[in-house]
């Protein structure tokens, strides 16, 4: 998505991302950037080339992220998907989380959850993996490989069950407005319900349809300042629009 630096002295940018990064350049303000991806506070705007994501706002001719209904035939479970691709990152073999958790695909853990989907077909197709696994062989995972339709039924998995905890948990959730389902969805995906039950505040502002406020409690947060950088200006963002995603 497209970004704006907002820093009136500049925005330094660095190869790698951390105030440890060897500094590359100096972006002046105002300067338009493509983010490709966030994390720990730190926005990648080019190949080694990082920056710090509390620089940078969303520059208001991007509407890419939530309105992806208004220029493509797609439902809601479509927008989460595409939505989430970006935020969590899309693998097709088993990686080690920044936790360091085996995952997979947009971010299904699989210490957590194994393979609640297309089980068979996943072993037929990793057989060492599956003998490993079986064996309780330590990084029994490594190599693990799915395809793009797999990961969508995982995902799909994922998000329903999601979906069954934020409905259990808050009974006004189904009463949301697509973008603030989305929104709350997101969070949930990311920081778990555990974590999301912390935003007492902001949860309450959208229990009661006041999503500017809620978007705006959302953003004094740790969550928002440090771990996640641009993913929560989109977030927040989609949440205070009022109009169906």
């Amino acid at each position: 998505m497209t970004m704006k630096v907002n820093a009136k002295s500049g925005l330094n940018v660095r190869m790698k991302p951390g105030l440890s990064g060897e500094f590359i350049k100096l972006l002046s303000n105002d300067t338009i950037v493509t983010v490709y991806e966030s994390k720990d506070g730190w926005s990648r705007i080019g190949v080694g080339q990082w920056v710090s994501a509390k620089f940078l706002i969303l520059d208001e001719k991007d509407h890419s992220y939530f309105q992806l209904a208004s220029d493509r035939d797609i439902n809601y479970n479509d927008i989460l998907y595409e939505q989430l691709k970006r935020d969590e990152g899309s693998r097709l073999q088993c990686y080690q989380c920044s936790a360091g958790k085996p995952t997979i695909g947009i971010g299904h853990n699989l210490q957590a959850n194994y393979l609640p989907v297309c089980t068979k077909e996943i072993w037929d197709a990793n057989p060492k993996q599956k003998l490993d696994y079986e064996k309780k062989v330590v990084n029994c995972w490594e190599g693990l490989v799915i395809t793009e339709e797999q990961q969508r039924k995982l995902f799909n998995y994922d998000i329903e069950q999601c979906e069954i905890k934020l409905q259990e948990e808050f009974s006004w959730y189904t009463s949301l407005p697509d973008n603030q389902r989305c929104s709350l969805c997101n969070m949930c995906f990311n920081l778990g319900l555990g974590g999301l039950k912390g935003f007492v505040k902001m949860l309450d502002f959208l229990k009661a349809g006041e999503y500017e406020k809620a978007a705006d409690e959302a953003l004094q947060s740790k969550w928002a300042k440090k771990d996640v950088g641009a993913r929560a200006i989109r977030v927040t963002r989609q949440m205070r629009t009022k109009s169906e995603v």
